[in-house]
């Protein structure tokens, strides 16, 4: 897989906030916990309809290269989102970006505040990830 360290760290970080048991894979319980976040709820065959589909190798879990294969799509979307609102392409966004946006002042500082993890004043690309789930 090729992927950088910092979107690697963003899946492995997703990964274990859904690999409950810690025990290094996602079961079946584990992965309808994981689509019902995002707001798909899928009954007990489709859940393993699902699962059989991710899981490339057929031992009933999903570790994490299976996952990464998995959520690539979504964080391919999250990067075009994060590069329309990084208009200076800084790898950043900035509450001036956001202005751009026409979002009012109080919902781009709730939006930072949510997102800023790290205090600097802007969001990362990671910080961005992170507050999108």
């Amino acid at each position: 897989m090729d992927i950088g360290h910092d979107e690697w760290a963003v899946y492995k970080e997703a990964f274990d906030s859904f690999d409950v048991n810690k025990d290094g894979t996602i079961d079946a319980a584990e992965l309808g916990r994981f689509l019902e976040s995002g707001g798909t709820k899928l009954g007990p065959d489709e859940l393993q309809r699902v699962l059989a589909r991710l899981d490339k190798d057929g031992n009933g879990r999903i570790d994490l290269n299976e996952f990464i294969a998995f959520a690539q799509p979504m964080m391919k979307a999250h990067q075009e989102t994060f590069r329309r609102l990084d208009h200076d392409n800084s790898g950043f966004i900035t509450s001036a970006e956001l202005s751009l946006s026409g979002l009012p002042q109080h919902q781009i500082a709730q939006l930072l505040r949510i997102a800023d993890r790290n205090g600097d004043g802007r969001i990362s690309f990671t910080e961005f990830v992170r507050a999108m789930h």
